[in-house]
């Protein structure tokens, strides 16, 4: 039984998954499943709210995006709607 490198410990690797891992030639997991479950879900937030205001409007929001962030956040009324051009910051593409 694998021990997992991050809370030290003994998972069950089975062979159906490495099975898997090795046809899509993916290297063994390090971590248990509850560790890479963890590993996942920490690459988004969804716990801190924080208050800003909607780049379109102005108005006070509640987003998972600080006022910090280097792009634009819109309310969901307004990303929903057809007032602002998403073709705006788009890039042309071959």
């Amino acid at each position: 039984m694998p021990n997992c490198s991050q809370c030290q410990q003994d998972y069950e690797f089975h062979e159906m998954e490495a099975r898997f891992l090795a046809e899509n030639e993916l290297p063994d997991p390090t971590q248990c499943p509850e560790c890479r479950l963890i590993r996942r879900l920490n690459e988004r937030n969804a716990r801190t709210l924080y208050y800003r205001n909607c780049d379109f409007t102005g108005e006070k929001i509640i987003s998972v995006f600080h006022e910090e962030q280097p792009f634009p956040v819109y309310s969901q009324a307004v990303w929903w709607s057809d007032q602002w051009d998403p073709l705006e910051y788009g890039q042309d593409f071959d």
